[in-house]
């Protein structure tokens, strides 16, 4: 685990340079180290020292290098830094209380517009010891959001900052509405932003699109109240975003869309695929988009025209395009990801990072099964050698989510240590259009899913006879977590199960969840104060009483996208029954302890996951010998 090299974060200049971001456990440490790097042609160096220094973004005229700087205390929070490209010390130009969260360089490369998290007027004043104790009075929703913590005491507001750090002036003009994202205009007259001014209490995550001119502070609204992110301009002046025109539209496709004085227009009306990620090349929008198990790199002209820049079976991020190209990070099932860059030909990669690690890793092999409701992609791991193995099910999360050909950290570490795995993309999953992202909407919760996943486990254990069907665990987190209870309440054969951060009883969840007020009516199309049974009835823990098998509960203090109570009504319930079960608490974590959680506590996480299922799956004398 501690021996791979994550990048993100790419930035291509005007004349083809490329600056990226590193990350690294350093389990010694218990933090991640995280540098910036430089791919000058064949050369690549580091430009930063580090400890964590992240998201590098090239000034427009090429000089200097804005980045995030962390330092190395936990209660750290991320800065906005400038080192010149050429050399000398990077320059920490901001100190928000709570840190910054994006920012953009103007177009001469004088200023950067910053979007920064800093306590309200009515606690900034305070020590933490004050913080802490002072009663607080909620008066809306949402009131807390996971990785971000309580919203009560904080405000999110946009700055513009001078790129020698010695000019700041706030632009926000009221702190009682958050703003994200803030972009330049391409003549820099103007900064365009996410805010929901609508003044709802019970506010969703719908928000509205921006333009505030820098000088007099008029704000146009671009966009009303939608699922949008990812703001951009073209070359041109057309200000561009990724989602949905209304939140409830989700789950579904999200489009590219040109936000036209008279409303947004969509580019992608025929692309039946998800796009994840947004930059320009030109008038030219470049998108990353999800197709069966991969994520490709694909352009889009003003007039929709869309074109392949990187089709394979990897998983591209991180994107970034200038004239001079367009680079991005890519992953594959055997290697974490290496930078790479296309000008218009076949992509080239650009470093070797990761090439030692990526020499020990397994490749999985992909089948399609169909259990009525069209083709599933399913991929199989298997330990080198001819034994037989026990299977690991996994379920991943969203459920609008998915699987596919890039590197996964877990999937690797459970074939090392001697299991097959089996995972798949259900009806639910994304990568394979509307309809199959929308199947489990209403009454397909909870069933088309299932019969997907369970063909694909049997198909699996018919074309793999190494596949011990009679050693069969499974595993999931988030909605993966809810899958695991809901399949083992219904489906006998397997010997272990882990439950990890998962959604077991909607009821609460509506209620306790940072998404709960707007993410049941989404799939189940029902939510409190209606629906107190049609929530009951597609929760778990509602069948939880037909659970046999041992069940291990993994769940983070601080998740606040399915609070930890979920996962104490499970372990009562389990515990009351008989069922041989175990919870384990990481403190201090959010729902994404799994993904960027303490190295210490990720590596504990996998040492308890493989701890579970060798006490059920693996032969005793095995088992004792580890």
């Amino acid at each position: 685990m501690n021996s791979y090299v994550a990048l993100a974060g790419t930035s291509i200049a005007g004349d083809g340079r490329i600056v990226f971001g590193s990350k690294r456990m350093n389990l010694d440490e218990d933090r991640y180290d995280a540098f910036i790097w430089v791919a000058d042609g064949e050369a690549v160096r580091k430009l930063t020292a580090g400890p964590t220094d992240l998201a590098p973004r090239f000034s427009p005229d090429g000089t200097k290098v804005a980045f995030l700087r962390k330092g190395a205390a936990a209660t750290d929070k991320p800065q906005l830094a400038v080192i010149p490209f050429l050399g000398g010390e990077a320059e920490v130009l901001t100190d928000f209380a709570m840190g910054v969260r994006s920012f953009d360089w103007s177009p001469d490369s004088a200023r950067l517009i910053v979007s920064a998290v800093e306590y309200s007027d009515e606690w900034k004043d305070l020590d933490d010891d004050e913080r802490k104790r002072k009663p607080v009075r909620v008066v809306r929703l949402p009131m807390r959001s996971d990785t971000i913590g309580q919203l009560h005491n904080t405000v999110d507001t946009t700055w513009l900052v001078s790129a020698d750090g010695s000019e700041m002036v706030k632009l926000s003009d009221d702190d009682s509405f958050r703003e994200n994202g803030a972009i330049f205009s391409p003549d820099g007259t103007k900064v365009a932003f996410c805010s929901d001014r609508s003044g709802d209490r019970v506010a969703n995550n719908d928000v509205q699109v921006w333009e505030r001119q820098i000088q007099t502070g008029e704000l146009t609204m671009v966009a009303d109240l939608g699922m949008w992110s990812s703001l951009d301009y073209s070359e041109s002046g057309s200000l561009h975003a990724l989602g949905l025109r209304n939140l409830f539209d989700w789950p579904d496709m999200v489009q590219l869309w040109r936000l036209d004085a008279e409303g947004p227009v969509t580019l992608t009306p025929d692309l039946d695929r998800g796009i994840a990620e947004l930059a320009f090349r030109g008038d030219d929008a470049v998108i990353l988009v999800e197709d069966e198990g991969r994520v490709v790199v694909k352009s889009v002209s003003p007039e929709g025209a869309i074109i392949d820049i990187h089709e394979a079976d990897s998983m591209a991020g991180s994107v970034s395009a200038s004239l001079a190209g367009v680079a991005f990070v890519n992953s594959s099932y055997d290697n974490p990801g290496e930078l790479m860059v296309s000008d218009g030909g076949v992509a080239k990669r650009l470093t070797s990072i990761n090439d030692d690690f990526a020499s020990k890793l397994v490749h999985a092999e992909h089948f399609l099964v169909n259990a009525g409701g069209g083709d599933v992609d399913v991929w199989v791991y298997l330990p080198v050698g001819s034994e037989p193995v026990p299977t690991l099910l996994n379920i991943h999360g969203g459920p609008a989510a998915q699987y596919g050909y890039g590197f996964f950290d877990e999937f690797q570490m459970y074939v090392g240590a001697g299991y097959g795995v089996v995972a798949c993309n259900p009806r639910g999953s994304s990568g394979r259009g509307s309809d199959h992202v929308r199947a489990v909407v209403g009454g397909g919760w909870g069933v088309n899913d299932m019969a997907d996943i369970q063909a694909a486990l049997d198909e699996a254990l018919t074309r793999y006879p190494r596949l011990d069907r009679d050693r069969l665990g499974v595993m999931g987190g988030s909605y993966g977590g809810f899958m695991t209870a809901w399949l083992t309440s219904r489906d006998q054969r397997f010997k272990s199960a882990i439950v990890e951060r998962g959604l077991l009883n909607w009821s609460s969840f509506a209620g306790t969840s940072d998404i709960g007020p707007y993410f049941s009516q989404m799939y189940l199309e029902a939510n409190l104060p209606d629906d107190p049974a049609q929530l009951w009835e597609a929760s778990p823990l509602a069948n939880a009483h037909e659970i046999k098998v041992p069940t291990l509960i993994m769940h983070s203090e601080n998740d606040y996208r399915c609070p930890i109570e979920q996962a104490e009504q499970l372990f009562t319930m389990l515990l009351r029954s008989g069922v041989e079960t175990e919870m384990i608490r990481f403190p201090g974590e959010s729902h994404e302890l799994s993904r960027a959680g303490k190295p210490r506590h990720r590596q504990e996480r996998f040492e308890a996951i493989l701890d579970w299922h060798g006490r059920h799956l693996l032969p005793v004398d095995e088992n004792l010998a580890n």
